[in-house]
């Protein structure tokens, strides 16, 4: 501070001291504030000891959560990567299709396979065709009229193809304007779809859609192509 020169500075410095509380001085504010906030920091008060303890907590739950949702997370591709996986064998053309030509019935078989690490349990299929419009609308709803299933469910073991396979007869043969419009195959196609239905070694149920469509037919062979939709699985 500096030293006043002239006599009458001095007795007001004197005036306003004696007047003033010392932490009221313009000149001591800075000297008392440094001290207050090294007094509090050493001396946290209560409400700041809670506030800690509350932040404290809030980064212990977010641990918690982190932790449990990469045990989660390496759970499920574990499982993923385990789990069976079905779906359908493509075999030679004249394995699939016979017996186009009226008055016979067409009939189908299909072979699952399970491309998972892991057994396929209670494996059961449904299946159903007909002759639609090439190619389908969006909107077709790929419906089970009659379900052909297995006697008994099948567990599928990695790599093994259900040997009994998934087998249609129709149950009419086609007509002559049909089988004719299929050979043509500009403006129709015999289509076949289902359902593969499993449970994993996990528990959990899994299936698999699918669908194809048949073209330019002679009495037992035929071209073939998967459909737009209904091939899926999940």
């Amino acid at each position: 501070m500096a030293t006043p020169t002239h006599p009458d500075q001095t007795t007001e410095m004197n005036r306003a001291a004696a007047i003033w509380p010392d932490c009221l001085h313009p000149w001591s504010i800075p000297k008392k504030m440094i001290h207050i906030l090294k007094a509090a920091a050493k001396t946290p008060t209560t409400e700041n000891i809670l506030s800690w303890k509350k932040i404290g907590f809030g980064v212990a739950v977010l641990a918690v959560i982190a932790t449990a949702w990469q045990a989660y997370v390496a759970n499920d591709s574990e499982k993923r990567s385990l789990r069976a996986y079905m779906g359908l064998h493509a075999p030679a053309d004249g394995q699939i299709v016979s017996n186009f030509a009226p008055p016979a019935r067409a009939s189908f078989h299909l072979i699952p396979k399970n491309y998972g690490q892991t057994p396929a349990y209670f494996a059961t299929q449904e299946i159903w065709s007909g002759v639609y419009s090439y190619p389908l609308p969006k909107t077709f709803a790929y419906p089970i009229e009659e379900v052909a299933t297995l006697p008994n469910r099948l567990t599928i073991f990695p790599g093994d193809l259900d040997s009994a396979g998934i087998n249609s007869t129709w149950n009419r043969p086609l007509t002559a304007d049909e089988f004719a419009s299929i050979k043509d195959a500009s403006t129709n196609r015999l289509y076949t779809w289902g359902t593969i239905k499993y449970k994993d070694a996990f528990g959990y149920w899994h299936y698999t859609n699918f669908c194809w469509s048949f073209y330019d037919i002679t009495s037992t062979q035929s071209q073939r192509a998967p459909c737009t939709g209904h091939n899926d699985s999940d």
